[in-house]
């Protein structure tokens, strides 16, 4: 399971207490990242749960879906300049 766009890890968390074989909680934010982390621990879910700041908009497509079976993605329009890069996933 993939978490795009984390923030917090709310999503990756909950996907860790479901049962989720894998997990990747991923944020080009590093504040969300460390949060993700934070919060992760503190629920005692840090063990199932990976973290990577890269960005991965620029993936394509079939290697992610190789990867993940279920892509949460969080509020990634927020900013203009990633409007057209996430309508075109």
């Amino acid at each position: 399971m993939l978490d795009l766009g984390c923030g917090c890890g709310a999503g990756a968390i909950a996907a860790a207490f479901s049962g989720a074989s894998s997990v990747t909680a991923n944020d080009v934010d590093r504040a969300a990242l460390a949060a993700t982390g934070i919060n992760a621990e503190a629920n005692g879910a840090d063990k199932g749960i990976r973290l990577c700041g890269r960005n991965m908009l620029g993936d394509e497509e079939e290697e992610v879906m190789q990867k993940y079976d279920v892509v949460l993605a969080g509020d990634l329009v927020h900013r203009s300049c990633l409007q057209k890069i996430y309508l075109e996933l």
